[in-house]
């Protein structure tokens, strides 16, 4: 099993500000969140796969790769409004930024053309998209996003 950590957001803006600067981090509500967000944080390395998804346009941007670990430590208030936290580096893994609308993913992923299940139930499982956890998919199925994301 390989895996991808998604994150979300409510913006194309961000996310085209993200990937611009080749960052992303997280926002964090309460402190006793903020203990379990950074022990999950913890499992991401560098090398790992990142998608980003745009929610109301249910929209996948990627893939791109992991090339600096979470700060558990920083406060960033320079890349979107607000402040963030668990500042972590991105960088594009092809040559442009592609996307996959999301709903498309029970066409392009093995497991669930063969089940014929919809794309809800592989890779994010969507009850609450959980920050910092790694989403895995088969050898097979993340072979199929890779080479989606290269056309």
């Amino acid at each position: 099993m390989d895996g991808v950590f998604i994150f979300p957001s409510e913006s194309k803006q961000n996310i085209e500000l993200g990937i611009e600067r080749g960052r992303w981090a997280v926002p964090i509500r309460n402190k006793e969140y903020k203990q379990t967000v950074i022990g999950k944080s913890r499992s991401m390395a560098i090398g790992d796969r990142v998608l980003l998804y745009l929610k109301g346009e249910k929209l996948l941007y990627g893939i791109f790769r992991v090339e600096k670990t979470p700060d558990h430590h920083a406060v960033i208030s320079d890349l979107w409004d607000g402040k963030f936290e668990l500042p972590f580096e991105i960088k594009l893994s092809q040559k442009r930024v592609r996307t996959i609308y999301a709903p498309n993913l029970a066409n392009i992923l093995p497991s669930l053309r063969q089940k014929k299940a919809p794309w809800t139930k592989t890779i994010t499982k969507f009850r609450g998209l959980t920050i910092f956890e790694k989403q895995h998919l088969s050898e097979d199925d993340m072979t199929a996003l890779i080479a989606e994301f290269a056309n």
